[in-house]
C-alpha cells in the first residue's frame, strides 16, 4: 500500500472535497478553454518561448522501464473490489487447507459457508465505516451520526488453527480493539512454521498496519519481515509483500526518511503499481521540500531521489507549482544549485535539469545544463533552440529546429517505432494547452515553433507545412487564406496532400490529418470565392460538390435571358436562399472575417494582431506578410460575409418580379432581414425597394409607416408595433443575435 491509497479515510474525504473545489475554480478560471483551438501567431515570442512541461507519470515510467521487483502487485480483477479479492483468496486458501487436513466434503462445505458469512459481515461493516467517515454528520440536524457497530461475531467452527487465530485478530481489529488483534496475530506467529503457511504473511502485514502511525519504527520491522517471509516460502496470494513496500514508505515519511520512502515507492512502481505508487512519490517530494533545505540536500546526494525530484519539478506546469519556495528562494533554484555543485550528477539527468532551469527562468543555468546533456537528445536540442531564439540567434535556432523536424515522422499516421520521435512525443506537453492529452504534444510544439520561425523569415510554404503537421489549425488557416497566393496554396496542396486522409486521427481537430483535410476544404472555398468552380470541385467533398452544382445550375437558369422572367426570378431566389442557408460550406473563411463560424469568438491570428507583432524583438511580422494579407482581404469584413452574396442574388430575383406583389415584397423583406442587423446601411436598399415598389402590399405599407422592416407575429404576419422605431439598428423592434 502507499500514502495515497492508505492515508486515513477521513483525510482522503477532505482531500477529495478540496480537490473538487480546486478543480471547479480552475476550470472556471479557464472559461471555455478546453473548446478553444490552440494558436501561436497572436503572440509569437511568448508562444515560441513558452515552457514545455513533462508528464510526471511518463517520466517515472521511462525511468523505471526495464526494472523489476521480486514482489508483484496483485490488483483485483476488473469486476472485483479489493475486499472481494481478499474474500476470494481467503476462501480458496481455506479450502486448500481443509483438503490437506483431510476434512470430508460435507463438513468442508459447512465450514466454508460459515466462514464466508463471517467475512461478509466484516466486509459490510468496513463499507459502513467508510461511509460514516466520509459523512459522519446528519446535515439536517447537524448532529454526529452513530458510528456503525460490528455486533456479535464469532469465527466459523472447524477452522484450521492459523485461520482461527487470524480471524480472531481480524474481528478485534474491525471492532477497534487493536491490542487484542495484535495478541491474536502474535499467537498465530508463535505456531510452528509448518502450521501457519497461509496466514503468516497476513498476520505480519496487519501488525505493521496497526503500528504504522503510532510506532513507525516497529511498522518498518514488520513490513521488512513480510518480504523476508515471502522468500521463506509462505503464501502471499494477494500481493501483500508488494503492498508492504508502500506501507513501509509511509512509515518512513512519519520518520522523515524521505530518501528511503522514495526508494520503496520506486520499487513499488516496478512491482506493477503504476498509479498509486507514482502519486505517492510526488507527495514524498512535496513533504521533503516542505521540511526544509536540510531534507532536500539529502535527496540531492542520492541518485534515485535526484531523478524523482527533478521529474516533479519539470512536470508542475498545468496545475500550478507544488514546489514553490524553500525559505526565501525558489525551490527550483535551490535544487538546481545543489545539483550544479554535485559532480556526480548523471549525464542523462542533465536534459531534465536544463528543462527545469528553463522553466524556472534560469536561462544561463539552462544553457550550462544543455552543454552537459546528451547532444543528440531531441529534448536537449529543443531547449537549446528556445535559448537561441531568446538571444536573437535566428539562424542557429532555425538550423536546430529544421533538424528536429526532419527526424520526426511525417506521414499521416506517426511512425510509432521511430524511437527518437516516439520517446519525445510521449514526454512533453506544451504550456498553455489546457487539458491537452495527446501524446504528440512535443512533436506539435517543434513543428509549431518552426512554423512560426519560418513565417517570420518569409518562408511561407514551409511555415504552412509545419503548422499543418503540428496541428495548429487556426495558424495554418491564416497562412493559407491570407498569406499565400491562391496559386501557391494550390500547388502546395496538390503536391503534399493530393487526397483526403482517412485514419483514426482524422476527427481530432489538433491532428495532422484533420488539418490536412481542412486545408483541402479551405482551398476549395478560396477557389469558390474567385468563381473557379471547376477547380474547386476537385477539393470539395462529394456532398459539397453536389451543393455547388445545384447552386450554379439555379444561377445559370436565373441569368438565362431566353427563359421567362418568372422562371428566372424563382431560380435566383432559390439560389439566394441556398447561399444564405448553406453558404458556409461553400464560402466561409476559417480566419477573419468568418472565424470558422463555429463559435462566437474571434479566435486566431488576424491582420491586426499580426500588425502588432512588428514590435517583437525577435520574431517580427514582416512587411511582406502584411502586404500579402491585405491583398487577400475578403469583403465585406463581417461574419457570414456570404450573406451579401445571397442578398445580391435576391436583389437580382426581385428586379425580375412585378411591383406591388406580395411575392416581391416577401423577397425584399427576407433578403433585407439577412443583413439588417449586422449592416443596416446595406439593408437599406431592400427597405427602400419594399416601400417604393410594394407600398400597397401589407409588408410594404407597414414598412412605410415605421420606416423600417416590420416585425412579424407568431403566424408570420407583419404588424404595426405600439412603439414605432426609426430606421436605426439600435432601436430594432425584435431582437436578433449579432454574430
Amino acid at each position: 500500500m502507499n500514502w495515497w491509497q492508505n492515508n486515513s479515510r477521513k483525510r482522503r474525504f477532505r482531500f477529495v472535497a478540496l480537490l473538487t473545489v480546486v478543480l471547479a475554480v480552475g476550470i472556471a478560471g479557464f472559461a471555455c478553454g478546453p473548446f478553444f483551438p490552440c494558436w501561436l501567431l497572436s503572440d509569437t515570442e511568448q508562444s515560441v518561448q513558452s515552457v514545455p512541461f513533462a508528464s510526471f507519470f511518463k517520466e517515472i515510467a521511462i525511468w523505471r522501464k526495464g526494472t523489476t521487483s521480486r514482489f508483484k502487485t496483485v490488483p483485483p480483477k476488473e469486476e472485483h473490489s479489493q475486499a472481494e479479492q481478499v474474500l476470494d483468496a481467503d476462501l480458496k486458501e481455506l479450502r486448500e487447507a481443509l483438503h490437506i487436513a483431510g476434512v470430508d466434503e460435507a463438513k468442508l462445505g459447512q465450514t466454508l459457508k460459515a466462514h464466508r458469512e463471517c467475512r461478509e459481515k466484516l466486509k459490510t461493516h468496513a463499507a459502513a465505516m467508510s461511509d460514516w467517515l466520509a459523512e459522519p454528520f446528519d446535515w439536517q440536524t447537524n448532529l454526529l451520526r452513530p458510528m456503525p457497530e460490528l455486533g456479535p461475531t464469532s469465527i466459523a467452527p472447524g477452522l484450521p488453527p492459523e485461520f482461527a487465530d487470524y480471524m480472531r485478530g481480524s474481528i478485534a481489529y474491525h471492532m477497534g480493539k487493536t491490542n487484542d488483534a495484535v495478541i491474536a496475530w502474535t499467537e498465530l506467529l508463535k505456531r510452528p512454521a509448518k502450521e501457519r503457511h497461509y496466514r503468516t504473511i497476513w498476520a505480519e502485514y496487519m501488525m505493521g498496519r496497526v503500528a504504522v502511525d503510532s510506532q513507525p519504527e516497529l511498522a518498518v520491522a514488520h513490513f521488512q519481515k513480510v518480504r523476508a517471509l515471502v522468500h521463506d516460502g509462505f503464501a502471499d496470494s494477494t500481493g501483500l509483500a508488494a503492498a508492504s513496500l508502500g506501507w513501509e514508505a509511509r512509515a518512513c515519511l512519519a520518520l522523515k526518511d524521505y530518501r528511503r520512502a522514495i526508494e520503496l515507492y520506486s520499487e513499488q512502481v516496478s512491482s506493477g503499481d503504476s498509479y498509486y505508487a507514482v502519486v505517492s512519490l510526488r507527495r514524498t517530494v512535496q513533504l521533503a521540500f516542505a521540511d526544509g533545505e536540510g531534507a532536500v540536500r539529502i535527496l540531492a546526494a542520492d541518485s534515485a531521489s535526484r531523478r524523482v525530484v527533478t521529474a516533479v519539478l519539470i512536470s508542475q506546469g498545468l496545475w500550478g507549482n507544488e514546489l514553490n519556495k524553500i525559505g526565501e528562494r525558489k525551490a527550483a533554484e535551490v535544487w538546481l544549485d545543489m545539483l550544479e555543485k554535485n559532480q556526480a550528477v548523471e549525464v542523462e539527468l542533465a536534459e531534465q535539469l536544463a528543462l527545469a532551469a528553463y522553466q524556472a527562468g534560469e536561462f544561463e543555468m539552462a544553457q550550462r545544463w544543455v552543454k552537459r546533456a546528451p547532444q543528440q537528445s531531441a529534448v536537449t536540442r529543443w531547449i537549446h533552440a528556445k535559448l537561441l531564439l531568446r538571444n536573437g540567434k535566428m539562424d542557429e535556432a532555425n538550423a536546430l529546429l529544421a533538424g528536429l523536424v526532419r527526424e520526426f515522422p511525417v506521414p499521416a499516421s506517426p511512425v510509432k517505432d521511430d524511437q527518437l520521435a516516439a520517446e519525445f512525443l510521449d514526454r512533453l506537453k506544451i504550456g498553455g494547452e489546457y487539458l491537452e492529452t495527446s501524446a504528440e504534444t512535443g512533436r506539435r510544439g517543434v513543428y509549431g515553433e518552426f512554423g512560426v520561425l519560418s513565417l517570420s523569415r518569409r518562408d511561407y510554404i514551409r511555415s504552412l507545412d509545419c503548422l499543418v503537421r503540428g496541428g495548429y489549425w487556426s495558424d495554418a488557416a491564416y497562412v493559407a487564406e491570407r498569406v499565400l497566393t491562391l496559386e501557391e496554396l494550390k500547388s502546395y496542396v496538390d503536391r503534399t496532400w493530393p487526397k483526403p486522409l482517412v485514419d483514426e486521427q482524422a476527427d481530432d481537430e489538433h491532428s495532422m490529418s484533420a488539418c490536412a483535410n481542412g486545408l483541402r476544404t479551405l482551398l476549395a472555398r478560396r477557389l469558390a470565392r474567385q468563381n473557379q468552380w471547376e477547380a474547386a470541385k476537385n477539393y470539395f467533398s462529394t456532398d459539397t460538390t453536389e451543393l455547388a452544382d445545384e447552386r450554379l445550375k439555379l444561377i445559370a437558369t436565373g441569368r438565362d435571358p431566353k427563359r421567362p422572367a418568372k422562371v428566372r426570378a424563382e431560380a435566383l431566389w432559390q439560389a439566394a436562399k441556398l447561399t444564405c442557408e448553406r453558404g458556409d460550406a461553400l464560402f466561409e473563411t476559417i480566419a477573419e472575417p468568418d472565424w470558422g463560424g463555429g463559435n462566437y469568438y474571434e479566435i486566431g491570428p488576424s491582420i491586426e494582431r499580426r500588425w502588432q507583432q512588428q514590435t517583437n524583438e525577435v520574431l517580427k511580422t514582416s512587411r511582406e506578410e502584411l502586404l500579402r494579407a491585405a491583398d487577400h482581404e475578403v469583403a465585406p469584413r463581417l461574419r457570414k460575409h456570404y450573406l451579401y452574396l445571397a442578398a445580391d442574388l435576391a436583389w437580382q430575383a426581385a428586379e425580375l418580379m412585378p411591383a406591388q406583389s406580395d411575392a416581391t415584397a416577401k423577397v425584399l423583406y427576407e433578403a433585407g432581414g439577412w443583413i439588417k442587423y449586422r449592416d443596416p446601411k446595406s439593408a437599406n436598399r431592400f427597405y427602400r425597394a419594399l416601400v417604393l415598389r410594394c407600398n400597397k402590399t401589407e409588408l410594404g405599407a407597414i414598412a412605410e409607416k415605421i420606416r423600417w422592416f416590420p416585425p412579424l407575429d407568431a403566424n408570420g404576419k407583419p404588424y404595426l408595433p405600439k412603439r414605432v422605431p426609426h430606421a436605426k439598428a439600435a432601436e430594432e423592434v425584435e431582437s436578433f443575435p449579432v454574430f
